[in-house]
């Protein structure tokens, strides 16, 4: 029975991103809109995320629960070529907070990434984009996210 639980809990831990964002979305600000996706395979504990253009998406995301660190993952592929890796401690009040390295395509590595999702009462997801400078976060951006009509 004690197996049982433990992966019970193992389970819930796993897929816990994708029980609180699970659906297609429209996120954006006053200027930019874009459709995410937020999926996963029956039994995956892998989370996929696709951005933008369903036939030409801006790029795709593996988020997923990694059990040997204690921590989220979020991979997140871009279409130019450039590359997130962000991590994210278990949340707590369906707050994730996302840092890391990100790659620019061509660029030089920024490990200042601070990025958060908040899924509020209402339903929506408020996100927060910033850089962590001397132990600060500076905000540079922000939008939200609401459940896009079902098809």
């Amino acid at each position: 029975m004690l197996p049982a639980l433990v992966l019970a809990a193992a389970g819930s831990t796993a897929t816990q991103f994708y029980d609180d964002f699970a659906g297609s979305w429209i996120c954006g600000n006053a200027t930019n809109h874009a459709t995410w996706r937020i999926d996963s395979a029956p039994g995956d504990y892998w989370t996929t995320v696709v951005y933008g253009d369903s036939a030409r998406p801006d790029g795709h995301a593996y988020v997923g629960y990694l059990e040997q660190e204690g921590v989220y993952v979020y991979n997140d592929y871009h279409a130019d070529g450039s590359l997130a890796r962000l991590t994210a401690n278990p949340p707590s009040d369906h707050t994730w907070v996302w840092t890391g390295t990100y790659f620019p395509y061509g660029g030089a590595a920024d490990d200042t990434p601070y990025i958060s999702w908040k899924l509020l009462p209402n339903g929506t997801i408020a996100r927060t984009f910033g850089k962590r400078v001397n132990g600060r976060v500076t905000e540079l951006g922000s939008d939200t996210c609401r459940q896009a009509p079902k098809a």
